[in-house]
């Protein structure tokens, strides 16, 4: 049988269009491209720039919206991490069936678009994302997040460091010497907000307005993705609000 030309040349894409495997967590984790430059020119306000804190937060809440399967998102910096998950039932649907050029393409188009159409600064340059995917076991999830939170908070002070002492002064101190360091400069980074500690985190909440079915009567609770820049220290344990999430979507770690 001779095959048609399309039919040979797809065979070639079929060759590298790799799946994840159905039905295990997976994270899905966004990164701005050269951001330090683009925070220069885009004239960022140092160490913290709130308006580019809210534009981070606001675009991984654009993405869970719109990303199937996603239970939460973390934001730090320029960096976003998304949760997937895709066994709650025997119905649930894998995001364009765990493919993983679609997902990271599309995934990394969405922030671009999101934050570019977003940016309120006064000087506009175009930023770019880009993606990575992978699954992870369940027992894992929340310390992923302690990871990547960690990272924040060592990033955070640093940030904060800089903006107070040269970096040859900095050079090989540890993050505790560099809050003490602060502390001299009268400025605590224990007092910062949140937000700028341990970044931000996206999820599900019950919205307080009922929908009232009209037939039976019956009075129901919509749930709606909400910025949390109010987070605490993620720790393995099953009062972390990341496992209280995964509970709630039937991962049971605890």
């Amino acid at each position: 049988m001779n095959d048609s030309l399309g039919d040979r040349i797809k065979r070639y894409e079929e060759c590298s269009d790799y799946k994840l495997t159905n039905r295990v967590p997976i994270i899905i984790r966004i990164d701005g491209k050269a951001f330090h430059s683009w925070t220069k020119k885009t004239k960022c306000i140092k160490p913290f720039d709130s308006n580019l804190v809210d534009l981070m937060s606001n675009t991984t809440k654009y993405l869970c919206e719109n990303i199937s399967g996603c239970v939460c998102g973390y934001c730090q910096s320029d960096e976003i991490s998304l949760c997937l998950i895709n066994s709650q039932n025997n119905e649930t649907q894998p995001w364009f069936e765990n493919r993983i050029q679609k997902m990271t393409s599309i995934s990394a188009s969405l922030a671009t678009y999101f934050f570019n159409t977003n940016n309120k600064f006064e000087h506009k340059y175009p930023a770019l994302f880009d993606s990575r995917v992978f699954i992870i076991p369940e027992k894992d999830i929340i310390n992923y997040f302690i990871w990547r939170q960690r990272d924040a908070s060592r990033n955070s002070i640093s940030m904060l460091a800089q903006s107070l002492y040269n970096n040859q002064i900095l050079l090989k101190k540890t993050s505790e010497e560099k809050i003490q360091m602060c502390k001299e400069k009268n400025v605590d980074w224990y007092n910062l907000p949140n937000q700028f500690k341990y970044g931000s985190l996206v999820y599900r909440q019950q919205s307080n307005d009922p929908l009232v079915n009209k037939i039976t009567g019956e009075i129901s609770y919509r749930k709606h993705f909400i910025v949390d820049q109010n987070i605490n220290i993620f720790k393995y344990n099953s009062e972390c609000i990341i496992n209280m999430i995964l509970n709630e979507n039937n991962v049971k770690i605890f």
